[in-house]
């Protein structure tokens, strides 16, 4: 497990680098599966191993929100019967969703779980962590807040800005109880077919 340097907060969150699993996902000739890797990835280096252990609230009654990005990209190797059997996510809801018109990204109001540990798991972007932040205003017009103890889940690395931005807000660091990149930022198609998220211009670099 690798741990990164993280700006001070003060909650007592954990924020770590997810290894690989160590066993390889096979299918029944042996083969190597992204299918089965991706979905362990999420249910069990992410949700088993990192946050159930560190939930305060409400341990067997997790609610999972996703970006658009998160959305689509666990959509093929996960479903909610996975998280709910393995993860104990009762209910997963969006954070954000993109107009159809405009294709503007707009922030989706949900209910809150004032007694219930939230899952964030997003794409670590300028716009993910605003809507985040929007969640845990420190003048909130409610007189409880929108969820529990607060897990942050993240596709890819997050950079030194973004975290800065994260522990700008007393009220989510004071939250905060686990802290991960699951390093998933790609699309799972098949067994074997994967897209990655990235222009064409940048490929040269990515396998040089």
């Amino acid at each position: 497990m690798t741990d990164t340097n993280l700006p001070t907060t003060q909650g007592s969150g954990e924020h770590v680098l997810l290894k690989k699993s160590k066993k390889r996902p096979q299918d029944s000739n042996g083969f190597f599966n992204l299918l089965d890797y991706a979905k362990a990835r999420i249910m069990n280096d992410m949700l088993e191993s990192k946050v159930l252990p560190n939930c305060r609230e409400s341990p067997s009654y997790l609610i999972m929100v996703l970006d658009e990005v998160a959305s689509k990209t666990i959509s093929n190797f996960c479903t909610m019967f996975d998280l709910m059997e393995a993860g104990h996510v009762y209910q997963v809801e969006k954070l954000c969703r993109q107009d159809e018109e405009t294709k503007e990204i707009r922030y989706v109001p949900r209910k809150r779980f004032p007694m219930s540990d939230v899952v964030y798991l997003v794409s670590p972007c300028e716009t993910s962590i605003d809507f985040i932040l929007q969640d845990f205003p420190e003048k909130d017009q409610w007189s409880y807040d929108h969820y529990g103890s607060v897990h942050l889940c993240f596709l890819s690395p997050v950079s030194q800005d973004l975290f800065q931005r994260l522990a700008s807000s007393p009220k989510l660091a004071n939250k905060l109880r686990t802290l991960v990149e699951v390093n998933l930022d790609f699309k799972v198609w098949q067994e074997n077919v994967f897209k990655v998220p990235t222009k064409i211009k940048q490929l040269p670099k990515l396998i040089s």
